[in-house]
């Protein structure tokens, strides 16, 4: 009776130590697409995107076959108006469409945000169309720029501004792990001055970070 309770208590032990295995290389795992993520994109410039969110809602995703990842779909972006303190949906045309889908996306937009692009974009309504084609052409040169590591789930990811409290950008991996780049630190609120303080740095500008859920699976 006693060797089977040894060998139950042997057993317990075993599979506590695969739990706290498993937990840990996910852990690691998480950590290392920062890491991978930071030096893929590293020395590349996010000038264009300081007032842009992308993916931050009404999304989908498709799986591409040729990456073995999942292709993040939206429709629209945020972009910040500093005069209204707002954020702008601005409806956007896929990347690589033509000129007569441009065209259609572009009817789709609503006056107000008409004027919102005259104010930004600094040109007159009758040359709104090219200005709006060039400008999302711009953001889109910008955002699929950025590279994500081959073990990330989305090979294209969602990318936040935050214009309201600081000059950073979050890039969003996955449901579980998020980048910060933080461009100047001096425009940081104190929250999230604080808060970049109590996260792993990658770098002098760079963060990581890992939801409690994740590093407890």
């Amino acid at each position: 009776m006693g060797i089977e309770n040894d060998k139950l208590l042997q057993l317990g032990m075993l599979l506590s130590l695969i739990v706290m295995f498993g937990c840990l290389q996910r852990k690691i795992d998480s950590y290392q697409l920062c890491k991978e993520f930071y030096e893929l994109n590293k020395q590349k410039k996010f000038d264009g995107l300081y007032d842009v969110s992308i993916g931050v809602r009404r999304t989908s995703s498709e799986y591409d076959e040729s990456s073995h990842q999942n292709h993040l779909i939206f429709n629209s972006i945020e972009v910040f108006d500093a005069e209204s303190k707002k954020d702008i949906t601005i409806p956007v045309f896929n990347r690589g469409a033509s000129l007569a889908e441009q065209d259609s996306i572009f009817r789709k937009i609503k006056p107000e945000v008409k004027e919102f692009l005259v104010r930004k974009l600094g040109k007159p309504d009758s040359e709104l169309f090219d200005s709006y084609v060039e400008y999302i052409s711009n953001v889109y040169q910008k955002y699929y720029d950025i590279a994500t590591p081959p073990g990330n789930n989305y090979k294209n990811i969602v990318v936040e501004s935050h214009p309201r409290t600081g000059k950073f950008i979050t890039f969003a991996l996955n449901d579980k792990v998020k980048v910060y780049y933080v461009a100047d630190s001096s425009t940081l609120n104190e929250y999230w001055a604080k808060r970049f303080n109590g996260l792993k740095k990658l770098d002098k500008d760079w963060y990581c970070e890992i939801t409690e859920e994740s590093k407890t699976n």
